[in-house]
């Protein structure tokens, strides 16, 4: 990776600030998006993934350096560069974000990383991710860059480039790919897990725990999500740091 040592973020990476209201607070947004005319732009939401869930500086360690960059508004531009500062001075994201744009840059690259197809459904499946019981018993559940099932996975390998990747995969699938059908699997299969332990309700922490879980193993073995993860790796295989092999 020595072409990207020298790699600055701010070339790739623009922060959007605005401020909104929610119930009646004044709040401001912070908002990382990748620059257009950049090779990154293509393949955004991987590049987003890592940016949002990689630095130091979202942290709880780092809580009161957030509140305080906050408070530099209105000054965008004074919020804009801390941040990007934050970014470039951070090892771990700087070595992912070289990691994934160096194949971008040069397809012809070395993959020295393996995933097996296995491991690909199992890292999927924890973007599917139960929150909230409904007043009905239905279940509230989300596909989200950060609210899901990642950080309770405890893997002792690490997935991080392949979790990149399931997330702009599967955002693929909702969002752009209108012959896809991850969304209505998933659904279903929400539906399935919701109907199943509905009658063993006890207690509705336990029945969305029993439900989170039953729906992470439903979509592991999904046949419809693999054949659209596998699809879209092979579209965009060269292009990622690593392979999915069988």
């Amino acid at each position: 990776m020595a072409f990207c040592q020298q790699l600055e973020l701010a070339d790739y990476i623009n922060i959007k600030v605005q401020e909104y209201e929610r119930k009646g607070e004044k709040k401001i947004s912070i908002q990382p998006e990748l620059s257009a005319g950049t090779p990154a732009k293509k393949f955004e939401r991987r590049f987003l993934y890592l940016i949002l869930n990689i630095p130091e500086i979202y942290t709880s360690n780092s809580k009161e350096k957030y509140i305080e960059m906050k408070s530099y508004y209105p000054d965008t531009m004074r919020i804009a560069n801390t941040l990007l500062k934050e970014y470039d001075s951070d090892p771990k994201l700087k070595s992912y974000f070289n990691q994934t744009l160096e194949p971008i840059i040069d397809p012809e690259s070395s993959k020295e990383i393996t995933f097996s197809s296995g491991e690909l459904l199992e890292v999927a499946s924890k973007f599917f991710y139960c929150d909230k019981v409904k007043p009905d018993t239905s279940i509230q559940a989300h596909v989200c860059v950060g609210l899901n099932g990642i950080k309770e996975a405890n893997w002792e390998q690490d997935y991080t480039l392949l979790q990149a990747f399931c997330f702009e995969a599967i955002f693929y699938g909702i969002m752009d790919n209108k012959d896809s059908k991850i969304w209505d699997a998933f659904t279903y299969a929400k539906q399935q897990s919701s109907e199943f332990h509905r009658p063993t309700l006890s207690s509705l922490d336990q029945y969305l725990e029993d439900v989170k879980l039953d729906l992470f193993e439903r979509m592991r073995t999904n046949e419809t999500l693999e054949r659209e993860l596998l699809a879209y790796y092979e579209q965009t295989r060269e292009t990622l740091a690593f392979s999915i092999e069988d």
